[in-house]
């Protein structure tokens, strides 16, 4: 983010829309390597393959095309897909008695917020609370 703002020039919200971009375009990058491999199996059973041609070895072909189906696992069939239209989500109707639950209600539930909310707002002083005031372009460049 530091540098598309430092170097690039941008603002801090465009730095954050490219960035998205960036993940968009690159993926996860947990699964790079991997993917990475796949591609250089494919690659090297493809170059066998293109070898194996130029050569006129049929035996060759034939062995570089079937490492090639069985990595891409051409050889199985595909499974059947899922019935969407037949799946019907299960029904929840939402209530407030969390008797249902198994949870005991809390007895004078009004009262107990009150406290709560008491409670934590002992724990703030409100003094220290700033006013809120609008960003300008200015500030997202200082930041």
């Amino acid at each position: 983010m530091n540098f598309l703002v430092n170097q690039c020039g941008v603002s801090r919200s465009l730095a954050y829309r490219d960035l998205r971009s960036i993940k968009y375009l690159l993926g996860c990058v947990r699964t790079l390597s991997k993917e990475w491999y796949r591609h250089m199996v494919i690659e090297m059973c493809r170059s066998a393959y293109i070898m194996a041609k130029t050569r006129k070895d049929p035996k060759g072909m034939a062995l570089a095309a079937d490492k090639i189906g069985k990595y891409l696992k051409l050889d199985k069939d595909e499974e059947e897909p899922l019935p969407w239209d037949q799946i019907i989500p299960p029904n929840f109707e939402p209530d407030a008695d969390v008797t249902i639950l198994g949870i005991d209600p809390i007895p004078d539930i009004e009262t107990h917020r009150q406290k709560l909310r008491r409670q934590t707002l002992a724990k703030y002083d409100p003094g220290s609370f700033q006013q809120a005031r609008e960003v300008t372009p200015e500030d997202e460049k200082a930041s």
